[in-house]
């Protein structure tokens, strides 16, 4: 692309306040566009799996796609939400920021009062992705400078928010506290920094070439538990299925999902049954899996392939099947089954849940979300909330032999 040979060597040399004067934004109501197909893109960006979102995410869900050109070459793609929502749903949600202690907790309940009484429809922008935990809402060309994404950044939120005459609320979604991008977010201006669940990850051995060389690495405990659960597990019948297996069983497939979802303690937006057929079009980087008692579905399990990344993504549990036959815990060893198989170098397990998933091998990553609302003094309290937010006390298992203590 002619940007990054001759372009790119002038964008570099430009100061940040010149940047904009090259910079064209589009807006995209679909991911229809060529531009979707780019061979840098991860799958979370491409329009089969675009397409797929878009479908799934229900009729008060609007979705917006930014191409971002500098000279006329596309250097940024991206996928924001927009939730159009009434005072029940808004408070649906669930809990915004994580802490225990009753004195927040009432605070963050009378801080949604003042937004839902001074908006008759709330009305939220998401930059990224409300069902992947990640930073998957705009997508940079890997050759672009860090150094300019802020203004990137900046010129497209001012953009969005001037077309929707300012959002209730902004919620930048998931970057990666260690990452190089980090720094970018925490410069914006009004934006509240907020630790949110760790997403829970694992790496995958490279000598792992199977399911046993992963129990041959647990400490003794730690295998016996999944030995354990395992022999639980088969008393159940485990099948892997396809888009025609799954529309035969949808409604038992949305009740388990939905006994999940109900769970969870922030919920930004439910899927519905086309959600998980569309991503069949994603081929041999989407598994279904599905685990039976008596012919009935009691649990099912979903994987991504992002790369070289293994991605657990939305799961239905039958909890009362769950204490029967260690369900849970099943579905966590097939995902590292299928992460082995598939060769993976990392398995992102996602948020809750996370001393379990520590048993199994994932340590915690921890990715902020920035929120800013258009009431300035709100936009204050957000701020209060946000600095005393904390995440549930929980304990890390080391279950891996060479991490034993000494």
């Amino acid at each position: 692309m002619a940007f990054f040979t001759s372009s790119l060597r002038l964008c570099r040399e430009r100061n940040a306040g010149s940047l904009s004067s090259a910079m064209q934004l589009l807006i995209h109501d679909s991911p229809e566009s060529p531009v979707f197909e780019a061979d840098w893109l991860p799958i979370y960006g491409r329009s089969n799996y675009l397409n797929a979102l878009q479908l799934g995410s229900g009729g008060d869900s609007y979705f917006l796609f930014p191409e971002i050109r500098v000279d006329g070459e596309v250097i940024a793609l991206g996928c924001f939400q927009e939730l159009h929502l009434s005072r029940e749903a808004f408070f649906e949600l669930g809990q915004w920021f994580p802490n225990e202690r009753g004195l927040i907790q009432r605070m963050e309940n009378t801080f949604k009062s003042l937004i839902s009484k001074r908006e008759g429809l709330i009305k939220i922008l998401v930059a990224g992705n409300c069902q992947i935990s990640g930073p998957y809402g705009l997508f940079f060309h890997p050759n672009f400078p860090l150094s300019l994404r802020a203004e990137v950044w900046a010129s497209l939120l001012g953009r969005l928010s001037a077309d929707a005459g300012t959002y209730s609320i902004t919620l930048i979604k998931d970057i990666p506290e260690l990452g190089a991008d980090y720094r970018v977010f925490s410069n914006l201006s009004d934006f509240n920094e907020t630790r949110a669940l760790p997403v829970m990850k694992m790496e995958i051995k490279h000598d792992w070439q199977q399911f046993d060389d992963y129990l041959k690495a647990l400490s003794a405990k730690y295998r016996i538990q999944a030995k354990a659960a395992l022999k639980k597990g088969l008393q159940l019948e485990h099948q892997l299925w396809g888009k025609a297996e799954v529309a035969q069983h949808g409604e038992r497939i949305m009740e388990l999902y939905e006994q999940v979802f109900a769970r969870a303690q922030f919920r930004l937006r439910k899927v519905d049954l086309s959600y998980f057929l569309s991503l069949f079009d994603l081929g041999p980087d989407y598994r279904f899996h599905v685990w039976l008692h008596q012919g009935q579905p009691v649990g099912f399990s979903t994987l991504l392939l992002n790369g070289k990344q293994a991605d657990a993504h939305l799961v239905g549990i039958d909890y009362e099947a769950n204490k029967s036959f260690s369900l849970y815990l099943n579905i966590l060893y097939q995902y590292i089954n299928d992460a082995i198989v598939l060769r993976t170098r990392t398995l992102d397990l996602g948020r809750t849940a996370m001393e379990i998933k520590s048993s199994v091998g994932a340590v915690p990553v921890n990715y902020p979300v920035f929120v800013k609302l258009k009431n300035p003094l709100l936009n204050s309290l957000a701020c209060l909330l946000a600095g005393k937010s904390e995440t549930e006390p929980w304990v890390q298992r080391h279950p891996f032999r060479q991490e034993e203590p000494t």
